[in-house]
């Protein structure tokens, strides 16, 4: 008994120790990434970073809070701490299923979004509200536009610059005139197909990393439960045959 008791003390902390790290990833992530933007104010920064990132937040906050409670229930052998340690990681479990399944659902929504979006985030270029996120996502993946270089025609930089796209569409760094496309990132080709494509890829490691985390979760849960019924027949009372009820025993004077 004490060997199972202890073995599950051991995977409980070691699995909260995993998930300590991730929740710590995380935070640091998603607090980079608004610090990063934090000036972007732009419809698509609000929609694609602001409001995932707080998420990502709280997200991390409740995994390490729920972390440290499954630490303390295992090491003091907690049944309370126990019993909300696993209510908790259910609930996170059925919400991690629950995104899941709407992000496969509203893949076409969110294709079609980008888009949309991408064309009122350029008109906002040039008002200095989006220069950060527009200028990161060009130069990082190597791109101009959203369908191709020729989205920045009709906008109020282009106005401004006659002929040119911004310094971040050109492998120089500095702005490159329109008639020049070979000057661009893979001859000005948009970024909206590749920011598709990068989605669809990693919907695949999406896939596996949650397989694995619902996998860890379900362990610790069944492992918690092993230690509570555990620490349940432990208190137990174990009482001999000759202290039953009915039972005799030898009075001093007999002996």
């Amino acid at each position: 008994m004490g060997a199972c008791t202890n073995g599950s003390k051991c995977i409980i902390f070691g699995i909260n120790i995993l998930f300590w790290a991730a929740a710590g990833c995380l935070i640091f992530i998603a607090v980079f990434v608004l610090t990063e933007f934090s000036d972007t104010s732009c419809s698509m920064g609000r929609l694609y970073l602001v409001l995932p990132m707080c998420a990502t937040v709280l997200i991390g906050v409740l995994l390490f809070l729920n972390s440290f409670l499954g630490c303390c229930g295992a090491v003091r052998e907690s049944k309370k701490c126990l019993s909300t340690f696993m209510v908790v990681t259910l609930l996170v479990l059925v919400l991690e299923i629950l995104c899941s399944g709407l992000a496969f659902a509203f893949m076409p929504t969110v294709r079609s979004q980008v888009r949309g979006n991408w064309e009122d985030t350029i008109q906002d270029y040039s008002e200095g509200r989006c220069d950060p996120l527009v200028d990161y996502l060009q130069h990082r993946m190597e791109c101009c536009g959203c369908a191709n270089f020729t989205d920045w025609n009709d906008t109020a930089w282009a106005i401004a610059n006659p002929g040119m796209v911004p310094s971040s569409c050109c492998v120089s760094g500095n702005s490159c005139p329109v008639s020049d496309p070979a000057a661009m990132w893979a001859n000005g080709q948009g970024c909206c197909e590749k920011l598709e494509n990068l989605a669809s890829t990693n919907l695949v490691y999406f896939a596996i990393g949650f397989v694995a985390l619902a996998s860890l979760q379900a362990l610790v849960v069944l492992t918690a439960c092993v230690l509570k019924s555990r620490r349940k027949e432990q208190n137990y009372v174990h009482l001999d045959a000759d202290c039953m009820p009915g039972s005799t025993q030898p009075s001093p004077s007999h002996l």
